[in-house]
């Protein structure tokens, strides 16, 4: 029986697991067994298993940027939530050198009616449903949050995280 993966979104990155039917019922498999049980999954057990991930033995956990780099088929095969169908507009309140400036990211649907998201990471979730950031719109994001923590700060310590939004921008 071939493996099936399962994943948790954490504010850490993405716990993954794989499973494998076994009679009337699925059985976890530990990390070292993930190679041998591979079959078309083979190219997505690689990433996992590369030195960029973390292993308590029975799963792994990819850090929110990796998750969001991912090819789509291996984000598929390793069941990944799909990739966002919300957008965001950004605005702004005050001046980026001053202590109170801000980024505002407002979230829409496909009809640009606002959605209410939480997000974590690179994962972003609206009515039960959770969907994954494209790297470049995550890179973004995590600029503007970063950004956004130096409020109250001097100028000099606001500019270089404006840098950083400019960039992922």
């Amino acid at each position: 029986m071939p493996m099936k993966f399962f994943c948790s979104v954490r504010t850490d990155g993405v716990r993954i697991e794989a499973r494998r039917r076994s009679l009337m019922r699925n059985v976890l498999l530990p990390v070292d067994d993930w190679s041998k049980n591979a079959t078309s999954e083979q190219a997505a057990v690689r990433v996992l298993l590369s030195e960029s991930v973390r292993s308590d033995g029975t799963s792994v956990v990819i850090d929110h940027t990796t998750a969001a780099r991912l090819p789509g088929s291996i984000a598929d095969t390793i069941n990944l939530p799909p990739l966002s169908k919300w957008h965001a507009t950004l605005g702004f309140d005050g001046r980026i050198d001053s202590p109170d400036g801000a980024v505002r990211i407002q979230w829409s649907d496909a009809r640009n009616r606002p959605v209410t998201v939480k997000r974590t990471g690179a994962f972003v979730t609206a009515a039960d449903e959770t969907t994954r950031l494209t790297a470049a719109v995550f890179r973004l994001v995590a600029a503007i949050d970063a950004f956004n923590d130096t409020a109250g700060s001097s100028a000099e310590a606001r500019v270089p995280a404006w840098h950083a939004v400019q960039e992922a921008l």
